[in-house]
């Protein structure tokens, strides 16, 4: 069996963990962007000014899901 350490605990990698084990409470926030194109989530994609991103937040309290997409100028 495969194991990771992140941060003091220790997960083991080919487990699959219920969202209990993982999260002790509702009051949290996952954001997750997309850097390679997938089913989820669009890459990074090059505009005439910049780049775009596409990023994923789920608020624990409320249960929403927001897709946000962003426009990175320079």
């Amino acid at each position: 069996m495969s194991y990771v350490a992140v941060s003091k605990w220790v997960f083991a990698v080919n487990r699959v963990y219920t969202l209990d084990e993982l999260v002790g409470s509702q009051d949290i926030l996952f954001s997750a962007t997309g850097v390679t194109g997938g089913d989820l989530l669009h890459g990074v994609q090059k505009t005439e000014n910049g780049v775009s991103t596409q990023t994923l937040l789920i608020g624990g309290i409320d249960r929403t899901c927001n897709i946000i997409d962003s426009l990175h100028c320079w």
